[in-house]
């Protein structure tokens, strides 16, 4: 009946991709503690890999409900935000203006993050920002330790070499 380890074992059953078993730990924490940041994390990310097996409106609404209530306990925690914006594209939906703007700002949040800045820049492509875009992935292409990423990342940045700025690029089932 510990929070710190009921949302350890939801963390260990999210990584293992025992989804609703990490739930159920996440669920028994925050019953515990309403406020454990960690159990909310687990539980929307397990609720949101389900959700994407299920693919329901309502499904994705659940699980975004513990990334809001993250949201609220800690405003500058980029996974909300994250979330917000990948919701939408796991949909298939085209994200919302507000979606957009919050992957941004979780970029601002989160300027460590190699895979967020990589959906960033293919954000921009898909809105035909060729700027933003390179400004997104050129860190990404030049980064010494990135292997075959950075490979693909420079031929990501070659093929924009030909785009107009304001041209864009539908790239909605890539983000």
């Amino acid at each position: 009946d510990d929070p710190f380890v009921l949302s350890s074992l939801a963390k260990t059953e999210f990584d293992a991709g025992n989804d609703e078993a990490a739930a159920s730990a996440a669920r028994a924490a925050l019953a515990i503690d309403g406020s454990n940041a960690s159990a909310l994390m687990t539980l929307g990310k397990s609720l949101f890999r389900v959700a994407a097996q299920k693919s329901g409106q309502a499904d994705y609404a659940e699980a975004m409900e513990p990334f809001e209530k993250l949201a609220e306990l800690e405003p500058d925690n980029p996974l909300p935000l994250i979330y917000r914006f990948r919701a939408y594209v796991a949909r298939g939906v085209e994200p919302s203006a507000a979606a957009k703007a919050d992957l941004l700002r979780a970029g601002e949040l989160a300027p460590y993050d190699a895979n967020l800045w990589l959906v960033i820049g293919l954000l921009h492509i898909h809105e035909g920002q060729i700027a933003d875009a390179r400004a997104a992935l050129t860190p990404l292409a030049g980064n010494p330790h990135g292997g075959s990423k950075s490979a693909q990342m420079r031929d990501l940045l070659t093929m924009l070499q030909g785009r107009n700025e304001g041209e864009a690029f539908p790239l909605l089932g890539f983000l």
